[in-house]
């Protein structure tokens, strides 16, 4: 849940930003921002990827954790997941509670 308040915050400061250097909502005036603001586009590209769950950013661990955490087994490569995966512990709890 992280991911999810951090990641559409950035993206609204991305274009709270824009908004507040050009006055407009238009994109053609956007023109020549890259040299006024050179890690603009750095900020703005990287939390759209994290918006879309790109692997590699926090969004996609938290995308694959809920998935497997709501069908019950893991879903995926484990070489992407790092080979980390909750589905171990909760089979060790249930085969308790089972006893």
């Amino acid at each position: 849940m992280l991911s999810h308040g951090l990641v559409p915050s950035a993206l609204f400061l991305c274009v709270g930003v824009l908004y507040d250097r050009h006055k407009t909502r238009l994109v053609r005036y956007y023109g020549g921002s890259v040299s006024t603001m050179p890690n603009f586009p750095t900020i703005s590209f990287s939390s759209t990827l994290a918006n879309m769950s790109s692997p590699g950013t926090s969004s996609s661990k938290e995308r694959r954790l809920a998935t497997e955490l709501g069908y019950g087994f893991p879903i995926g490569d484990p070489w992407i997941t790092n080979g980390i995966s909750p589905w171990p512990f909760f089979a060790q709890a249930s085969a308790r509670e089972a006893k």
